[in-house]
């Protein structure tokens, strides 16, 4: 997808369009959060383990042990440290929760939808559809709020706030097919 050179000026068609229910997988959350927030810290204890290696194998053999300490509990931790400090944000725990997204002319909103079920009684007999109960909470965010914005192959990444620690992920299949079949997307949405 190509970026515009210029935006027309009537941007009334971008101003009301509502995305289709989605959710994130498992694997694209995490791989977003490695790659968005786990480069630098991955880079630096690989470095430190390979010098451990590198160590273990001329210096001494008590260097091996080094690298495997640092590999089974420094590494693991320093994901997790990835997953508690970015993963658990608000705006990021977003992601995985099946939601749509309504972009408006000063706002986008987010429609989380949480399907609840209710605890069977033994001498009530109902159905599965009743016995479930649709929970739906919005968040509100001003295109102020947005830091950066990332297209990538499958969707389009919104950062939010001071250093892009939460991200909002809109795929492309969730746009309405005549937003994306517009020459000029809205640079709004792409700005890089």
């Amino acid at each position: 997808m190509r970026l515009p050179d210029s935006i027309p000026p009537d941007m009334g068609a971008f101003n009301n369009f509502e995305t289709e229910m989605f959710k994130m997988s498992a694997k694209k959350y995490h791989s977003v959060l490695i790659s968005e927030y786990g480069k630098v810290w991955i880079r630096i204890a690989l470095i430190i383990f390979m010098g451990f290696l590198i160590s273990g194998a001329i210096l001494d053999f008590r260097f091996y042990i080094l690298s495997l300490l640092w590999l089974c509990i420094i590494i693991p931790l320093t994901f997790s440290f990835l997953y508690f400090f970015y993963g658990l944000r608000l705006i990021n725990v977003l992601n995985p929760t099946t939601h749509k997204i309504i972009f408006r002319p000063d706002r986008i909103i987010l429609k989380m939808y949480l399907q609840q079920k209710k605890a069977k009684d033994k001498n009530q007999e109902e159905d599965e559809e009743e016995n479930e109960n649709v929970m739906e909470r919005q968040f509100d965010f001003a295109y102020e709020s947005i830091n950066q914005t990332k297209s990538g192959i499958d969707g389009v990444t919104f950062f939010f706030g001071q250093g892009k620690r939460e991200f909002l992920w809109i795929p492309y299949t969730a746009f309405p097919s005549d937003i994306l079949n517009l020459e000029h997307f809205p640079e709004s949405l792409l700005k890089q």
